[in-house]
C-alpha cells in the first residue's frame, strides 16, 4: 500500500505540535518497510512542498523521525485542490516511488474552505479515475474559535472523500481533537490490505501464547493454527499495531509507571492596575504582566525511576472577541506553546510576558487555559486515564475597595430645578 497524507500547513491551524502528534500517531500505526507500507507526505498552503516521497524511508522509526522534524509552512491560502492534484500527479508517481501494483491511499487534512475551490471537481474525478482510495478530515478549530457555521466546509471536505462519506470522512472540533480519531482511522485503512479475494479470516487469539497473542485462520477446510515461533517470526513487535486490530494483545518489555500532573498559573502582579502603563508595545502604552505556568508530576503507581519526562503546553488568552485585550509578548497572538523537562515530585515552572491593551471592558476579567500533555505518551510513563489536561483561571482588574475588593457606592445626587423668567 502507498499512503499520501495532504497536510494543511496554512497560518489558521493551531497549534502545530497537535498535529504533528497527529501525524506521529498514526504513522505508529503502520508496518513500513520492504514489501509493505511506503509513506509520503505533501504540505500545501498557497504552493504545496513535498516533505517526504514514498521511496525515502523503510522503517517506521525513520518515518516518524522525519515528520517530527516537519515544521509548518503557513500561507493565507488553502489551495486544496493544488495539495490534491501534486499528490496525485507527483507524489504517486513512480518516479518518486510509487508502486504499480500497490493500493493507493490519500488522507486529505484541512480546516478551511480551499481558495481554488472551482478545480476540486476535477481533482477529484482524476484521483477517483487513479483508483486513490481518499480519507478526507475536517478540522473545525478555526470555525469553532470563531463562532463561523462550517457547515459549506463541511460540505466540501465530504466531497472530497470516496464513497460511502461515512466511511472515509472525519470531522473533528480541534486540532487537539484529532488523537481521538486516530484508531479508527488507522483500523480503516488496515481493513483495505485484507480487501483482496482470500480463503479465509484471520481471527485474533488474545490469550494464546502466555497472554503475547496470536492469530488463527478460520477457512473453508477449518482452523489453521500457526505455532508460537512461526507466529513470532510473522508478526515481530514492529507489527504490533497490526495486530492490535486483529484483537491481538501484546506483552510489555517492563511496566510503565501511571502518572499525574498537576498543573497551575499564577500572575505577577496579581490584578491588571489599568492605571499603570508600565510600558510600550506597538508604541502603545500598556500594563506589562507576566504568568508562571507550573508542573507537578506525581506517581499514582510504582516504577517511575528519576528520569526527567518532558510536558509539552499551550496557553491561550480566551478571548473570543475581534480585538483581544491582552497578547504574549513573544508573538503577540493570544496563544503560546512550548515544552519543559519534569522531574518528579518536583514542581518546575516556565514564565512568560503579556501586555494589557487599552479596552473599555474593565469588568470581565481576562480568561486563560492551559492545555498540556506528554511529548511523547507511547514511551515511557503514561497520564492517568480521566486525570484532567485542561486548567482554567481568570486574571481580574484591580479595584481600590479595600481587602475584600468589593465596592459600595456612595455616589448622591441631588438636583433642584428653578425657573427664571415668565410668559
Amino acid at each position: 500500500m502507498d499512503i499520501v497524507i495532504v497536510l494543511d500547513g496554512s497560518n489558521s491551524i493551531y497549534p502545530w505540535y497537535e498535529v504533528q502528534n497527529f501525524l506521529i500517531n498514526i504513522l505508529k500505526k503502520f508496518y513500513i518497510g520492504p514489501g509493505q507500507i511506503r509513506l509520503a507526505i505533501v504540505q500545501y498552503g498557497e504552493t504545496a512542498v513535498h516533505e517526504f516521497e514514498l521511496r525515502d524511508y523503510k522503517s517506521v522509526t525513520d518515518v516518524v523521525k522525519a515528520a517530527r522534524n516537519i515544521e509548518q509552512r503557513g500561507g493565507t491560502e488553502t489551495n486544496t485542490a493544488h495539495g490534491i492534484e501534486i499528490a496525485r500527479s507527483e507524489a504517486f508517481s513512480i518516479r518518486r516511488g510509487a508502486r504499480k501494483e500497490a493500493k493507493k491511499v490519500m488522507i486529505v487534512i484541512t480546516d478551511g474552505e480551499s481558495h481554488d475551490s472551482p478545480h476540486l471537481k476535477q481533482v477529484i474525478e482524476d484521483s477517483e479515475r487513479d483508483n486513490i482510495t481518499r480519507y478526507a478530515i475536517a478540522v473545525l478549530g478555526y470555525y469553532n474559535r470563531r463562532g463561523i457555521n462550517p457547515s459549506d466546509f463541511l460540505k466540501e471536505i465530504k466531497s472530497i472523500a470516496s464513497h460511502p462519506a461515512d466511511k472515509h470522512f472525519f470531522n473533528v472540533s480541534d486540532e487537539a481533537a484529532l488523537k481521538d480519531i486516530v484508531d479508527a482511522l488507522g483500523a480503516r485503512i488496515f481493513s483495505l490490505e485484507g480487501t483482496d479475494s482470500l480463503d479465509g479470516i484471520l481471527l485474533g487469539a488474545v490469550g494464546a501464547y502466555d497472554w503475547t497473542g496470536a492469530v488463527l485462520k478460520q477457512t473453508s477446510h477449518g482452523r489453521v493454527i500457526p505455532s508460537k515461533d512461526a507466529y513470532m517470526k510473522e508478526f515481530p513487535k514492529e507489527l504490533k499495531n497490526h495486530g492490535a486490530y486483529l484483537g491481538v494483545g501484546w506483552g510489555r518489555e517492563g511496566s510503565r509507571s501511571i502518572i499525574q500532573v498537576n498543573a497551575s498559573m499564577r500572575f505577577e502582579p496579581r490584578k491588571i492596575n489599568i492605571f499603570n502603563k508600565d510600558c510600550k508595545r506597538n508604541g502603545k502604552e500598556c500594563s506589562c504582566m507576566s504568568v508562571l505556568v507550573c508542573f507537578t508530576v506525581t506517581a499514582k503507581s510504582p516504577g517511575l525511576q528519576n528520569d526527567s519526562l518532558i510536558i509539552r503546553y499551550n496557553v491561550s488568552i480566551d478571548e473570543r472577541r475581534y480585538t483581544p485585550r491582552a497578547l504574549f509578548d513573544d508573538n503577540f497572538e493570544k496563544y503560546i506553546h512550548s515544552n519543559i523537562t519534569m522531574e518528579p515530585e518536583l514542581e518546575t515552572c516556565d514564565q512568560f510576558y503579556f501586555h494589557v491593551l487599552d479596552t473599555l471592558d474593565y469588568v470581565r476579567p481576562i480568561g486563560f487555559i492551559l492545555d498540556f500533555g506528554l511529548l511523547d505518551p507511547e514511551y515511557g510513563p503514561v497520564l492517568d486515564d480521566g486525570w484532567p489536561t485542561t486548567t482554567r483561571t481568570t486574571l481580574g482588574f484591580w479595584s481600590d475597595c479595600g481587602e475584600d475588593e468589593h465596592c459600595d457606592p456612595d455616589l448622591g445626587l441631588r438636583a433642584r430645578a428653578d425657573i427664571y423668567g415668565s410668559r
